[in-house]
């Protein structure tokens, strides 16, 4: 009995692996999706509420396991300048320029140290990289400790952009999907 269930499972995993019934499946699927959207994000808010404390358990305990794995994983994705410049344009719904040079050692507003690494900084009107700032810089901090420091700011503002190569940019997901369709 035992062997005609395992030879039983083996065939029907050997016929849902065929390219076929993959994609026949999958089509299937989604369609079934997309007609109960809303249906699933009901059964899946309910199956949250019930195991909420559990999966948050779960997930604290995972995260605990694995914290430098993850910590490695997150740092790696964080220093593609490309991705970050992806994340600003998806935030903020505008196109931004990729920015053609790391972080430098310091800000190039007020030629400080920073304590909490660089902050990727913009026009928020043409989405044009300015440069790397350090956190009081990137929030106007430096500009309010006075004169010397609001001429260090407008200075760093009104200099003339920097490129070296031809201008890449990112885009707002919202973007791609219109120029796709």
């Amino acid at each position: 009995m035992i062997e005609k269930r395992v030879t039983r499972r083996k065939k029907d995993a050997a016929y849902r692996a065929r390219p076929e019934v993959k994609r026949r499946r999958e089509e299937t699927s989604a369609a079934w999706y997309a007609q109960n959207r809303t249906r699933v994000k009901k059964i899946k808010a309910a199956q949250y509420a019930e195991n909420k404390v559990p999966m948050q358990v779960k997930s604290r305990r995972y995260y605990a396991q694995n914290k430098v794995q993850i910590g490695a994983r997150m740092k790696k994705y964080r220093a593609k300048l490309e991705n970050r410049a992806r994340k600003i344009a998806y935030d903020s719904g505008m196109w931004i320029e990729i920015p053609n040079r790391l972080p430098p050692d310091l800000c190039e507003c007020c030629n400080q140290k920073s304590t909490r690494g660089f902050h990727f900084d913009h026009c928020h009107e043409t989405g044009r990289f300015r440069g790397w700032c350090c956190h009081q810089c990137n929030t106007g901090q430096t500009a309010a400790n006075g004169v010397r420091g609001a001429k260090i700011w407008l200075a760093y503002l009104e200099r003339p952009w920097q490129q070296a190569e031809p201008i890449r940019w990112a885009y707002p997901r919202e973007r791609l999907v219109a120029v796709a369709a």
